[in-house]
């Protein structure tokens, strides 16, 4: 049975993502077993890559930080 890394619910979208940081540039990996992947180019370090996490899947998902792009998850 396939996973998906997006889940549809009543409230809005579940998006499933893992963040690798300290890579050389933020960029999106692609899906890979039910979770999208992102290379983040913070250190997980003072919650500043939390703070560029929360930028960079806003702009993914085309909505502004204070406009539905609401960010739940374990802290990097």
């Amino acid at each position: 049975m396939r996973t998906y890394a997006v889940k549809e619910i009543a409230e809005g979208v579940i998006i499933t993502i893992q963040v690798l940081p300290r890579a050389s540039k933020t960029q999106i990996i692609g899906e890979m077993d039910g979770t999208v992947k992102v290379r983040m180019a913070s250190p997980p370090v003072d919650g500043v890559a939390n703070a560029e996490h929360s930028k960079a899947v806003c702009e993914i998902i085309r909505r502004p930080p204070l406009v539905g792009c609401d960010l739940v998850g374990s802290a990097l």
